[in-house]
């Protein structure tokens, strides 16, 4: 079986810093509210490539993903893509909130491509 799955990134909450900052949150922990998985490469699978794709994503106030970066690649560039180009199309997150705000924030999430 293929699998492509999001793992949730643990990172640690990030602090109020109070009202007046227009810089996106950073180190927060996403909120999936929807992430499928992406599909396997057909090239990556007939070759049998995994790994897992450090994604780094800026999700805007309305949880979708603005930005999607990868922060560290798979070894493959087919996986890369697959999981960059599949987040900034298909997920959608809960957004960020400071002092009850929804706020830009950035996350690490990294999906896995394994065959088993």
């Amino acid at each position: 079986m293929l699998a492509a799955d999001p793992v949730v990134d643990s990172a640690p909450s990030v602090p109020d810093i109070g009202p007046g900052h227009d810089t996106p949150l950073s180190g927060v922990q996403l909120e999936y509210a929807f992430a499928p998985a992406p599909r396997y490469p057909g090239d990556a699978a007939r070759i049998g490539a995994e790994g897992t794709v450090l994604l780094k994503i800026l999700v805007s106030t309305d949880g979708a993903p603005r930005e999607v970066v990868v922060q560290k690649g798979s070894g493959n560039h087919s996986l890369d893509r697959a999981a960059r180009e599949h987040v900034l199309a298909k997920w959608r997150s809960n957004p960020a909130r400071r002092n009850g705000q929804a706020e830009q924030a950035y996350g690490l999430v990294p999906v896995v491509f394994s065959m088993q």
